[in-house]
């Protein structure tokens, strides 16, 4: 996999707007019910760090979604099963 070229911080440093947090996990909760994908992905998707990906991930677990997690190889990918 290629070396991540974009800073980890994709944000500007200093508070947060308002809700930017609940959006964030708002918008992942979207991108894993579309299809598989990595922390790595999720936290460029998002503009976050991987620890912010990760205690995102943790919350969605938390709040009682039905999170998956699918180990190929060295690599870890989450997804939410679709509603029947």
């Amino acid at each position: 996999m290629p070396r991540r070229t974009t800073p980890a911080r994709a944000t500007p440093p200093g508070p947060r707007p308002r809700g930017d947090i609940l959006r964030q996990g708002l918008v992942a909760i979207r991108l894993l019910g579309e299809a598989p994908r990595r922390r790595g992905e999720l936290a460029d998707d998002l503009g976050v760090s991987l620890r912010t990906a990760q205690r995102i991930l943790g919350a969605i677990a938390d709040a009682g979604l039905p999170l998956e997690r699918e180990e190929r190889g060295r690599e870890a990918f989450y997804s939410l099963p679709a509603r029947r």
